[in-house]
């Protein structure tokens, strides 16, 4: 089976899917075939199937997104556990999401067996989206303070960051340095993030 034939419809994906017994093999050995075809596209193919087809037309647009370019667990995991080991559970799912829409992010910590979970949870539809679209992020504690300008210079990294974005209060006992890209913009409000922990944004 196809499934990159952009012509196929609902009705068409469903009969020849799950009339195979090997339907999950068949996507998998399609994967490679389909570097042209992005994720819009592949739910443009799967059209609205009647309402009895919901949850298994759900569950196909997942499983496709997790085979064709979208993260998998294992790396959505460890965005989260690298970027919010020390979120609450709220920061952490915010984290889950935002991570899928910028893959600029640290992946350097292998993830505990909750946020592995938490990860299939969110790739799997079963917790809300609650970030409004934002696919960028920093940590006002982890960001240098007024007094280590020493930290704000190139190259980034290694201990060096990018402070260009000027100085903010938003911990309560000194101001931190704050990145270039979020100077003059305001923050996406998600409930239950602290402002000391994470800002997030909408680019």
């Amino acid at each position: 089976m196809n499934i990159c034939d952009e012509s196929m419809k609902f009705s068409q994906f469903d009969n020849e899917l799950f009339s195979s017994k090997d339907f999950l093999y068949d996507i998998f050995m399609d994967n490679n075939q389909c570097e042209s075809s992005n994720y819009e596209q592949i739910l443009n193919m799967i059209d609205t199937p009647p309402s009895n087809l919901q949850s298994i037309n759900k569950e196909i647009i997942t499983f496709i997104s997790v085979t064709h370019g979208a993260m998998d667990v294992n790396a959505l995991a460890r965005c989260i556990m690298s970027e919010a080991s020390t979120g609450n559970r709220n920061e952490q799912i915010a984290i889950g999401f935002a991570c899928q829409r910028n893959r600029n992010h640290a992946s350097n910590q292998p993830p505990t067996y909750n946020v592995t979970k938490l990860a299939q949870d969110i790739l799997a539809r079963k917790i809300n989206d609650t970030t409004n679209g934002a696919n960028h992020w920093y940590s006002p504690r982890s960001m240098p303070n007024e007094t280590q300008r020493f930290r704000c210079k190139k190259p980034i990294g290694t201990g060096h960051m990018d402070c260009n974005g000027g100085l903010e209060k938003s911990c309560e006992k000194s101001r931190n340095y704050k990145p270039g890209w979020a100077k003059n913009r305001n923050p996406v409000y998600i409930p239950n993030v602290r402002d000391c922990y994470f800002k997030f944004f909408l680019l």
